[in-house]
């Protein structure tokens, strides 16, 4: 694996654990990883709660459509 991949899932389960551990809302996880790894890790991780909020309005989730 790339060192850029490796990175990439270490900011990835940083942010989770911000999220879970620590408490942090998500703005808060975000500008941790911002002052951490930088603005183009902050900006997948602020794509990935558009994504995971896209999945709870039912966007692209498999029980919406039952």
């Amino acid at each position: 694996m790339s060192r850029y991949k490796d990175q990439c899932i270490e900011v990835e389960e940083k942010f989770g654990a911000y999220l879970t551990n620590d408490g942090m809302t998500n703005q808060q996880a975000i500008i941790a990883i911002a002052k951490e790894y930088g603005p183009s890790h902050a900006f997948a991780c602020a794509t990935l709660v558009e994504e995971w909020n896209a999945n709870d309005n039912g966007e692209d989730n498999a029980m919406h459509n039952m």
